[in-house]
């Protein structure tokens, strides 16, 4: 007997890629893993602290247990770059996916990635 998900043609479960329909492959922009510790300001002059999980030019997956407030926007330092400004699109429990108000060009995200993984 075949589970519903191969019936209907998935063939992989949550969380991993599905090779029929490549829904990891349809992200605006790559992602890339990194693991950095930042320090994220909201309004009010809240000051968070989260862990850095992923990185694109469009955005970043970020893990905070300081009570970020999804509804107003957050602002991020990372090396070598000014204040970057973000709003979160996504949250799950103390995960947060951040959508960065201006897209990162190329070559500043391959600077970005060197020094961020260097830093480990």
């Amino acid at each position: 007997m075949q589970s519903w998900l191969t019936e209907y043609g998935v063939e992989t479960v949550l969380g991993q890629q599905n090779v029929q329909t490549g829904y990891e492959d349809c992200r605006a922009s790559v992602r890339e893993d990194v693991d950095a510790e930042i320090l994220l300001h909201q309004s009010g002059g809240k000051i968070h602290r989260a862990q850095l999980v992923n990185l694109s030019s469009t955005g970043f997956k970020m893990t905070s247990l300081s009570g970020v407030d999804p509804s107003k926007p957050v602002f991020i330092r990372l090396p070598g770059l000014p204040i970057l400004a973000a709003n979160v699109r996504w949250e799950g429990f103390s995960d947060f996916g951040c959508e960065f108000a201006r897209p990162l060009e190329a070559h500043v995200m391959e600077v970005l990635l060197k020094k961020l993984r260097n830093q480990r």
